[in-house]
């Protein structure tokens, strides 16, 4: 008798600590979807052009899905002939830097435009912890990996006059509308949804009474 009283304290105890152990362990460990946002002062574009506001970026690690949005003022949105350029540090030394370009003919004004994520795979790698920068200059630098040493992911994001219009106006170099502020972000984690932490607590909490009978 006294035996069995043993057996079952011992397996109230292991249930307890498992519970715990649930309850306390990180939420980023547990993150499905990691993400990033980056801001830009409204009114520092050209004037009549794009005001770019803000660029977002998430990663669902379980889908695989990566959305990349970027966001405008609505008082100067995203209308009319235009590009939107991504600029990535060099892979190594001899290359050159990587640099991604999208060109839209919108008819009709919008805030939010979506970048085609098949071209931006590089944001794939990111974690919860780590940093990304934006910059307003050029890269000078080589490294041989698309970060810094330090690990930081670095990149520079401008809304543009498309080669075709610069040509048509005799502009040598398409005009810069905006270009988004240097700043550094860290990439956050989104948890699991509250429904399945409330279900594996509830599978736990009946463990735990069944132990107890």
């Amino acid at each position: 008798m006294t035996e069995d009283r043993d057996v079952r304290i011992f397996s109230l105890v292991r249930a307890t600590v498992a519970l715990v152990a649930l309850v306390t362990t990180p939420l980023a460990a547990h993150a499905t979807v990691v993400t990033f946002s980056a801001s830009d002062a409204i009114g520092d574009h050209v004037p009549s052009s794009i005001d770019l506001t803000g660029f977002r970026v998430s990663f669902d690690n379980q889908s695989g899905r990566l959305e990349t949005t970027l966001d405008a003022d609505t008082a100067n949105p995203f209308f009319g002939r235009f590009a939107v350029g991504l600029l990535l540090p060099t892979f190594g030394p001899g290359t050159t830097e990587p640099y991604v370009e999208f060109e839209f003919d919108l008819s009709q004004p919008v805030s939010s435009l979506v970048l085609d994520p098949t071209l931006l795979s590089v944001f794939t790698g990111l974690a919860p912890g780590d940093e990304v920068a934006s910059y307003t200059g050029g890269f000078f630098w080589l490294w041989s990996t698309a970060r810094e040493p330090s690990g930081r992911l670095p990149f520079r994001l401008a809304v543009f006059q498309t080669l075709a219009d610069a040509a048509a106006a005799g502009n040598p170099v398409p005009t810069e509308y905006d270009v988004l502020d240097a700043q550094q972000v860290t990439v956050t984690g989104v948890p699991l949804p509250a429904t399945g932490w409330l279900l594996s607590l509830g599978l736990a909490l009946t463990a735990v009474r069944q132990r107890r009978r």
